[in-house]
């Protein structure tokens, strides 16, 4: 019998309390903190594996590392877990195919959905270990490894700009990725944010605020306990030097699902009479309330951009209109047309007409003329949106579903988690995308250490004495005993 919350049922026989979360035995823990520092770092600088100007293995550094870390935590793998990530990408095959025989023009190839299809296994894969890996640090081990990796790229960003530190990062950039574009727009950074922004060797800022709101989060999660309210206090000091230093957007939605997490981990565990009364109820309409407010997010932003994009400078920019506008008003184009199953994994022959003729009716191409030829993925840089765009509402809803049991099996709070990766991933683009994937495995992976152990109650075999109702026989004397034999 499991009991939560470390209350217990009255039981009528003598009992004993044992814990039963119990960590499987792990490999080597020096081992799995550098193949996470390395799967980060990979994920951070979007290392793939390039011949020439061909990139055949995007992010492989990420993914050869979540391999290793499976295989060193292969012992705390329930296959319970693998089973609904398998079911999902199952599902997500299932709604591409389906799309793409419905909607797909005559003579139309496969390949670039089967490829999709293939990425997405694999950046699951990548989150997979991460989150295996998570788990077998621990809470105390994991918060020290993201509050590490948040202080790198801070004193890292600051000697950049202000220490004589960026011609190693721009040569490492360039060596990464000799053939892609690279951010190098100083001038509009000093112009709209006020200076110089580190770029702490990612090939643009907003990945930046990306890693260091995502390291920031998980540690703020990992340390959230009962009465120990200074830690929000040192989460927002950490928030505030994060962003005099980065000035990233981007972190601002990995920072929203560290401040969600309070009233999921804390006032829904029941420490509060009144939501220990509510704790059913609270965690499902705290999920409807967060979906709400980010259909409202995304709408105010169109109109904050039609009034206020020439007056404030940060609603009229390019980066903004691909960011939150594009998504919205593509997504809603894809639900009249292809409301069920979407446009499928890899769609982006069906998705890029409808992108096309969003950005003509905004005008977009020429007001952002550098958008011109630039791919879907890139004109729709927003996972939550590029999900729906995919899946459509009734792959959206299986695969929404399959994620909720996949978080619960893993003893962390599934609307969290949920609701969590979908204002985080705001900051990213792509459903098969391994930083998006990432958010995903990394908010599970805190969330499921950060809940209260489970206690069961098992009864077992006392000495008379120790028990109440049973009268004790006499103790016969040592002496006594030794006449007898």
């Amino acid at each position: 019998m499991y009991l939560q919350d470390n209350t217990l049922a009255p039981y009528p026989g003598p009992l004993r309390l044992l814990r039963t979360r119990r960590r499987a035995k792990v490999g080597n823990r020096l081992l799995i903190t550098i193949f996470l520092v390395l799967a980060i770092a990979s994920l951070h600088t979007g290392l793939g594996l390039r011949i020439g100007a061909r990139e055949l293995f995007p992010y492989i550094g990420t993914f050869l590392s979540g391999v290793m870390l499976i295989v060193l935590c292969r012992a705390t793998i329930k296959m319970k877990n693998v089973a609904w990530l398998g079911v999902f990408l199952l599902v997500a095959g299932c709604v591409t195919f389906g799309s793409f025989a419905i909607h797909a023009p005559p003579g139309a190839g496969f390949g670039a959905q089967v490829s999709s299809l293939i990425g997405l296994a694999v950046a699951m894969t990548s989150g997979y270990g991460m989150f295996l890996g998570i788990r077998a640090l621990g809470r105390i081990r994991a918060a020290k490894l993201f509050w590490y990796l948040w202080l790198f790229i801070v004193l890292f960003g600051f000697l950049e700009v202000y220490g004589g530190l960026r011609p190693l990062s721009d040569a490492v950039r360039e060596g990464l990725r000799p053939d892609r574009w690279l951010y190098e727009l100083d001038l509009r950074d000093i112009g709209r944010y006020g200076a110089l922004r580190p770029k702490v060797f990612a090939p643009e800022p907003s990945i930046v605020g990306y890693t260091a709101g995502l390291c920031l989060t998980a540690w703020f999660i990992l340390g959230l306990r009962r009465r120990q309210w200074h830690r929000l206090i040192e989460f927002g000091l950490m928030v505030g030097i994060t962003w005099f230093f980065v000035r990233s957007p981007a972190m601002i939605a990995c920072i929203a699902a560290g401040l969600l997490a309070i009233p999921y981990h804390v006032m829904g565990r029941g420490h509060f009479a009144t939501f220990r009364r509510l704790r059913g109820q609270f965690h499902p309409i705290l999920a409807a309330v967060t979906l709400v407010g980010i259909v409202a997010v995304a709408i105010a932003s169109v109109e904050l951009s039609a009034r206020y994009g020439e007056e404030i400078g940060f609603f009229g920019t390019g980066s903004f209109f691909i960011r939150q506008i594009a998504p919205l008003l593509t997504e809603i184009e894809v639900l009249k047309r292809h409301l069920l199953l979407g446009g499928g994994v890899g769609g982006d022959s069906l998705l890029y007409p409808i992108v096309e003729q969003v950005y003509v009716n905004n005008s977009a191409f020429i007001r952002f003329p550098h958008l011109f030829d630039m791919p879907a993925e890139i004109l729709v840089t927003n996972a939550f949106f590029s999900y729906w765009h995919a899946l459509g509402l009734l792959g959206g809803a299986m695969g929404v579903l399959l994620l909720y049991y996949f978080s619960m099996s893993t003893r962390a709070l599934p609307m969290f988690v949920l609701s969590g990766t979908a204002v985080a991933v705001h900051a990213v683009g792509g459903v098969n995308s391994p930083r998006t994937w990432a958010i995903f495995f990394i908010l599970t992976a805190v969330s499921s250490l950060v809940a209260p152990r489970f206690i069961t109650l098992v009864p077992v075999e006392l000495h008379p004495e120790l028990h109440p109702e049973v009268p004790a026989e006499p103790v016969q004397p040592r002496q006594e005993l030794e006449d007898a034999a």
